[in-house]
């Protein structure tokens, strides 16, 4: 029985054996583990060189000196650290300049005072103006319009209106500027008269680009005719919205003047200063008002309206803020024009030419 089996009994002392041994090199690696951590380690020496203790004066300076750097003053043009700078007022010469700085110290152009304002949301708009007109200081408000009127809060803050009160609102020099004045010829020209048999009168008005024949009470471009003037026959006279005019029979007579006025705060849909003209005796909308023109010089439009027919002078625009609203023109490209021998001929023909046949 035993023979039988015995090249299985081997194999079975063999298992066991190995399981024997594997279980005591696992004990045996535990063990060593356990003896290298448990065992004291001996450093080795590190020489050090003598040192002297620090010199808590010299210290005390150096941390002094990192908490508070120093600075040159304003009257100086150079600084070592940054710092708050805002860009100088003078116009010839807007450079950078330290914040606190009275004059600047390139040019001693005097800058405006220091003023300390707090604005805890950032919109621009200042605390105390915020809690004046019953704003929470914290929310950004600048863009909203309580009162209706057409105008943002950070906008009436600039202007000085009253944010709550739709008849307080800004006047239409926060809106524009004066670019341009130009002179327009009257539209109308007197040609003459004739009488009907029935003595009707039919008075000749021309255009420029039409001929028109009017009674009295028929209007012509927005004009109405009047009538002849009882002091003389070669005037005809025209009104229109209480302007009336006096058109010398075959002259061309003076007319109006019209002002060109660029948006400060407007864009057009090529992103650039919307611009508007206003004419005397006409009308200006501004935002969700409208305005009477009265009167038209080089230097300024002055207008009426709301509120309580208000009189507001639209100034002229400096060369500054022309050059800040209106970047340069395009150079115009010249026009070519061959020479004069090169028509001369139809037929010749020439390089680059194309000749057109019917």
């Amino acid at each position: 029985m035993i023979r039988r089996h015995y090249d299985r009994l081997i194999l079975v002392g063999v298992l066991v054996a190995l399981v024997g041994s594997a279980l005591g090199l696992i004990l045996q690696i535990q063990r060593g583990r356990d003896d290298l951590r448990d065992r004291p380690w001996e450093r080795a020496p590190i020489p050090h060189p003598d040192v002297a203790d620090p010199d808590e004066a010299l210290l005390a300076e150096v941390v002094a000196l990192a908490e508070a750097p120093f600075q040159f003053g304003v009257t100086e043009p150079r600084v070592f650290t940054s710092e708050v700078r805002v860009r100088s007022v003078d116009p010839m010469a807007p450079w950078p300049i330290p914040f606190d700085a009275m004059v600047c110290p390139f040019t001693q152009y005097p800058q405006p005072p220091v003023v300390e304002v707090t604005d805890t949301s950032g919109d621009g708009i200042p605390d105390e103006w915020a809690r004046e007109h019953g704003f929470n200081v914290r929310e950004v408000i600048a863009h909203l319009d309580p009162d209706g009127d057409g105008y943002t809060n950070l906008e009436e803050y600039q202007a000085g209106t009253d944010p709550n009160d739709p008849a307080s609102f800004p006047p239409p020099s926060f809106d524009f500027r004066l670019a341009q004045v130009r002179s327009v010829p009257f539209p109308l020209v007197f040609a003459g008269s004739s009488r009907l048999p029935s003595g009707t009168l039919l008075f000749t008005i021309n255009t420029g680009s039409r001929t028109f024949t009017r009674r009295v009470g028929q209007e012509v471009e927005g004009w109405t005719v009047v009538g002849l003037d009882p002091d003389d026959e070669n005037v005809l006279l025209v009104e229109r919205d209480g302007d009336t005019r006096r058109l010398v029979r075959d002259r061309q007579v003076a007319g109006f003047r019209v002002a060109r006025l660029i948006s400060l705060h407007e864009v057009d849909a090529n992103q650039m200063p919307r611009q508007v003209s206003a004419s005397e005796g006409g009308t200006l909308q501004v935002r969700r008002n409208t305005f009477q023109v009265t009167s038209v010089t080089d230097n300024a439009v002055t207008v009426v309206g709301p509120p309580r027919d208000r009189v507001t002078e639209i100034r002229r625009a400096t060369e500054a803020e022309l050059q800040e609203l209106m970047p340069p023109p395009p150079p115009e490209e010249e026009d070519f024009a061959p020479p004069e021998d090169e028509w001369d001929d139809p037929t010749q023909r020439r390089p680059g030419m194309m000749m057109m046949t019917e």
